[in-house]
């Protein structure tokens, strides 16, 4: 498994352990350099014990001066009381060098002069001790914890307003607190005065009553660290001149020992620029790969948040092709799959669904628009189109009871019309008697037999009327099923709005867990603001170390400026978890607007489901409207088997129809009319060609 399908929160954890890792790295790093310098300091040590057992003397006044810097650099409560011994020891050493017995005359005088110098020295020595202590042993104690203190105030009162202030309060404390107040007071009043005004112009940024705060909490300890340190470098100067008074006649031997010094100085120095160079190439390495991890990490992230959304504005926009194709295994990418499968299901479901109902409501608009036509028109030629669904069978069998009633009616109009010319033919014959008595008879008989065919097409017509109500309940059931069918529809995109709003649930999560980031990048912060507190401690004692510190100053700069690049990260990070806010509030509002899209899509569906109801009405209006006709035909079949008795009725009655000719004659006018308002009833039906 690549990098890259890794998970986010895997992703995340490695590289803090990376980051981690590197700084523990530079910590070790960092002491095995001390340790090893205090092993050299060690090793310079032991070859001025070495010259000592030589030079007795001259190791003396080194290390009485030794202690002298160590004090003024380290303030040890314990060297005071001890200089001051050794001191005695030397101006004693010193005045029994001037007797007789070990001096002679000639140089009696210098080393008495040189006791006397010693004695002096002591004395300039407790000057430069209670100047020192009112300085404070270290950055926490006395005049300069007092400054710290000042400085850390200001600097937290400005930190919230400005960067740029953060930046030139850190100026003005590593200023305050140069290591160069014990060495040269006039460059460090210097420096610590323009440190000071150019903190006193970005204060420009506050409001008025807040910067004069600032400004006269800061000037008093300030000015007053300066004076010490001008007191101390002069009580310094004096010691230094006095020492210098006492060295002179021993510089024979100075020069020998300052030569082995010097060799070891090099030495140390050369190692120093060593480990100097290989720890700026492995921060520099450092700050490289954490930049790239955290570039590569957001990038990512963006970019799925931002396909995720693209694809979501096009699906509200109207496009349901857009899908994101995102292939990754980690979280964004199973979203992304996750999405674009119920993208898929959906929208087919919906368009099937759609098609068949398109389909069902434009045949049965066909089949009522014509029902209506032949029942409005009394259009018996129209014919029903028969589509290929459910309404099918209905339409066919309301053609076959169209095209039945036809026949039947061209029949009655063929009765009819027989009847009217037999009844003109009866009036105009009854003259002739009861010769024709047998050809009417005969003439009966053929309308019996007419009439038993009608009576049996009107059987066949009821049934089929029968049959023709059973498709329509038939009919009646699929439209049921059809609404069922937009029911579930409905289901299935109250299952859309469901996944939707648990794959918002998953983005606020996903933002959550960018909180957890936050949180780290703190902790991050916290540390590099330490470290930097750390770099600075160190490099006041590097430079309070002189040559034999200068590389362990190089190496406390590179912590100092690798805290620096920290807390920049931190910044970046933070800036780049904000965006990541923002994107996942821009997808969680698009997701809404897509839950309200598929809650417009879901009354739609009931909407659709509502007009389905309608048509089921409709239907059954319909198989009422056939159950009538086929109730109706069925009557008719009745009224025809009576007619067909009446007929013969009437051929027995023809038995007889010599005696009541003249009744005949009188009726047959009247049949006659009968016939003819017959045939003008049935004549409002426009017919099918009798083939």
């Amino acid at each position: 498994m690549t990098f890259k399908n890794l998970s986010i929160a895997r992703k995340i954890r490695y590289m803090l352990i990376g980051v981690s890792a590197v700084l523990i790295a530079l910590l070790v790093l960092y002491w095995v350099q001390s340790l090893w310098q205090g092993q050299q300091q060690d090793e310079q040590a032991r070859i001025i014990d070495q010259h000592t057992q030589t030079q007795e003397l001259y190791i003396a006044f080194l290390e009485l001066r030794q202690q002298q810097k160590e004090y003024l650099n380290a303030g040890s409560a314990d060297i005071p009381d001890s200089y001051k011994k050794r001191s005695q020891q030397l101006v004693q050493r010193l005045r029994q060098l001037s007797t007789p017995e070990v001096t002679e005359d000639s140089a009696s005088d210098r080393v008495t002069e040189a006791s006397e110098v010693a004695a002096a020295q002591l004395a300039e020595f407790e000057t430069a001790r209670s100047i020192f202590e009112s300085l404070g042993q270290n950055n926490f104690e006395g005049v300069r914890g007092k400054a710290l203190q000042a400085i850390l105030e200001a600097q937290s009162q400005v930190d919230s307003a400005s960067k740029r202030l953060s930046g030139v309060s850190t100026q003005l404390q590593r200023s305050v607190l140069n290591p160069l107040m014990y060495s040269d007071s006039e460059q460090y009043a210097e420096r610590s005065r323009e440190a000071f005004e150019t903190f006193q112009k970005a204060l420009n940024d506050l409001e008025a009553d807040v910067a004069e705060a600032v400004v006269s909490s800061l000037q008093g300890p300030i000015e007053l660290l300066q004076q010490k340190s001008t007191q101390l470098q002069q009580s310094q100067r004096q010691l230094e001149a006095t020492s210098q008074q006492l060295s002179d006649w021993l510089s024979r031997l100075r020069a020998e020992l300052k030569e082995q010094l010097n060799q070891e100085r090099a030495h140390l120095a050369l190692r120093s620029r060593q480990v100097s160079y290989a720890y700026g190439i492995l921060m520099l390495a450092t700050a490289a790969i954490i930049a790239v991890l955290i570039g590569g990490l957001g990038r990512e992230i963006v970019q799925g948040l931002r396909r995720l959304t693209q694809v979501m504005r096009q699906v509200n926009q109207g496009d349901l092709k857009a899908r994101t194709n995102m292939r990754s295994d980690d979280e964004l990418g199973e979203v992304g799959t996750t999405f674009d499968r119920l993208l898929d299901e959906r929208i087919a479901a919906l368009e099937m669904v759609e098609t068949q109902n398109n389909a069902l409501n434009e045949s049965i608009i066909r089949l009522i628009q014509t029902v209506g036509q032949i029942a409005n028109d009394k259009d018996f030629t129209s014919k029903v189109p028969v589509a290929e669904d459910v309404t099918g069978a209905v339409a066919d069998s309301i053609n076959l009871l169209v095209s039945e009633v036809s026949e039947v009616l061209h029949e009655v109009v063929s009765v009819s019309r027989y009847l009217s010319q037999a009844s003109q033919v009866i009036a105009g014959d009854a003259q002739k008697g009861a010769s024709e008595a047998s050809e009417a008879r005969q003439q009966l008989e053929v309308a019996v037999r007419d009439l038993e065919a009608s009576v049996t097409l009107m059987g066949d017509v009821s049934e089929q009327s029968s049959l023709a109500a059973d498709w329509a309940d038939n009919t009646i059931q699929q439209t049921q099923s059809a609404f069922e069918a937009v029911t579930k529809s409905v289901d299935s995109v109250n299952g859309i709005r469901h996944t939707i709003a648990e794959t918002e649930k998953r983005i606020k999560r996903l933002g959550e867990r960018s909180q957890e980031i936050t949180g780290i990048v703190n902790l991050i912060n916290n540390i590099a603001e330490r470290t930097h507190i750390l770099a600075l401690n160190a490099s006041m004692h590097a430079a309070s170390a002189g040559e034999a510190g200068r590389g362990f100053a190089v190496v406390a700069d590179e912590v100092q400026r690798l805290a620096e690049n920290a807390r920049e990260a931190t910044s970046e990070i933070s800036t780049l978890v904000n965006n990541i806010h923002v994107e996942t509030a821009d997808t969680v509002s698009i997701m809404n607007t897509v839950i309200e899209q598929v809650a417009e899509g879901t009354r739609l569906a009931d909407q659709a489901g509502g007009l389905m109801t309608e048509t089921k009405v409709n239907t059954a209006e319909l198989v009422t409207a056939i159950k009538q006709i086929a109730e109706e035909a069925t009557e008719q079949a009745q009224r025809a088997e009576g007619l067909k008795g009446q007929m013969q009725n009437i051929e027995e009655i023809s038995r007889t129809i010599d005696q009541r000719l003249d009744e005949q004659r009188r009726n047959s006018g009247s049949m006659a009319g009968y016939a003819d308002d017959l045939v003008r009833a049935v004549e409002i039906f426009q017919l099918p060609d009798n083939d």
